[in-house]
């Protein structure tokens, strides 16, 4: 799969539930390995995590790679969204 598949898809938890959309990909450029996923959340993700809203703009969250359990049409990952609390990178 090329890296611009990804940008676009739907990121869901292990209940189904819509988190996001992945928005970007990080790279370690020492050996090329995707390190991390970028994702904006959906507005049910951003009230459960505890963030505000923007007007304009989206909340965008950085997640290890390791948490990716699927990519089809979708992107599964392996945690629930109160999970993601605890390993979020907000950037």
């Amino acid at each position: 799969m090329r890296p611009n598949q990804f940008f676009g898809k739907t990121v869901i938890d292990t209940e189904a539930k819509i988190v996001g959309e992945v928005s970007d990909l990080e790279f370690d450029t020492s050996n090329w390995t995707i390190t991390h996923i970028c994702i904006n959340l959906s507005d049910d993700a951003i009230k459960m995590l505890g963030y505000s809203k923007p007007f304009l703009g989206k909340v965008s969250v950085v997640v290890p790679i390791e948490i990716v359990e699927k990519v089809s049409d979708l992107v599964s990952i392996n945690k629930n969204i109160s999970q993601l609390q605890k390993i979020i990178e907000r950037r």
